[in-house]
């Protein structure tokens, strides 16, 4: 019997299938970054769960989106502050679920750079990458598919 068992849970786990996503997050457009990752990829992962298979997700972090992974505000601009305190508000609880669920999350070094953002004022769960494009090049030679949210 236990050996039958073992065969069906085998057979499943040979069948099930493992689907790929990068979302290459650009937005600051809170609607659509709601609508995308925060209720999109919950919604995907659900999905193929129940079909028997798994989603592994990857967010790129880039332009407009950083606001969404800022932790600690106290070094930004005033103006940005606002932006990141109130994605803050909304965001952040989300966001640490998706990262518990195994959504990585990796944001553009060359972006930080630019805008001034230390990599200790980010969430822990969010890790820097080169850049987007290598990380967007990398992730889909491991057979990842691209969604733009600009």
């Amino acid at each position: 019997m236990k050996k039958i068992i073992l065969f069906v849970l085998l057979s499943v786990s040979l069948f099930a299938t493992q689907y790929k996503v990068i979302y290459n997050l650009q937005s600051g457009d809170d609607v659509k970054v709601k609508a995308s990752i925060l209720k999109g990829i919950p919604a995907l992962q659900e999905h193929y769960n129940a079909q028997g298979d798994s989603l592994s997700v990857v967010v790129i972090i880039s332009n407009q989106s950083y606001k969404y992974f800022i932790e600690d505000a106290k070094n930004t601009s005033d103006i940005e502050k606002n932006l990141v305190l109130k994605s803050q508000e909304k965001f952040s609880q989300a966001m640490q679920k998706l990262a518990k669920s195994g959504v990585r999350f990796e944001i553009c070094s060359a972006g930080m750079k630019k805008h001034q953002i230390e990599k200790e004022i980010l969430y822990s769960y969010v890790h820097p990458a080169f850049n987007r494009t290598a990380s967007l090049i990398n992730w889909q030679n491991k057979g990842y598919g691209v969604i733009d949210i600009l």
